[in-house]
């Protein structure tokens, strides 16, 4: 089965693209009467099948979907937010803005062009977090690393 809305291939039963996140039309719901035939083909007699057992549970340390206790999880990486911190010149820049403006005034301002104004330093820290998306259901949510009844540390790696 394929995504028709990016053409990625999905597995069946699955309700939400892995890859762009839309909604999967079941096959069945996108196929469209077929055209009759000049020759009918014969009825069939459709035999039952044995119902199939469900799938074996995920081994213990395994993440599941909170919503369904599906298997099929998509861990990703999301961006929350940036924080930038600015730190001053401190005692070495202040000196130096000190000689510079002296010196600025000595030159009657040319030695500006070759001399910049000490202005500090950004430091910019990213905070991400780690979310689970349920193939199945759709359902996201954030995985805690190393809590009881979250994600195991081996999926951190």
């Amino acid at each position: 089965m394929f995504c028709m809305q990016c053409g990625t291939q999905v597995q069946d039963g699955v309700r939400f693209c892995h890859s762009c996140g839309a909604p999967i039309v079941p096959a069945a719901a996108t196929q469209q009467r077929p055209a009759q035939t000049l020759y009918p083909q014969p009825q069939r007699t459709i035999q039952p099948q044995p119902i199939q057992p469900a799938p074996a549970p995920a081994p213990s340390g395994g993440l599941r979907c909170p919503s369904c206790g599906g298997t099929n999880i998509n861990v990703q990486i999301v961006e929350q937010g940036q924080m930038t911190t600015k730190k001053g010149v401190g005692l070495g820049g202040h000196v130096n803005n000190a000689a510079r403006a002296t010196t600025a005034v000595m030159t009657l301002g040319l030695s500006n062009i070759v001399w910049k104004k000490s202005k500090g330093t950004n430091k910019t820290t990213t905070v991400n977090a780690t979310m689970g998306v349920c193939q199945s259901c759709g359902n996201t949510w954030v995985i805690k690393k190393g809590k009881f009844g979250s994600a195991p540390g081996s999926v951190f790696r």
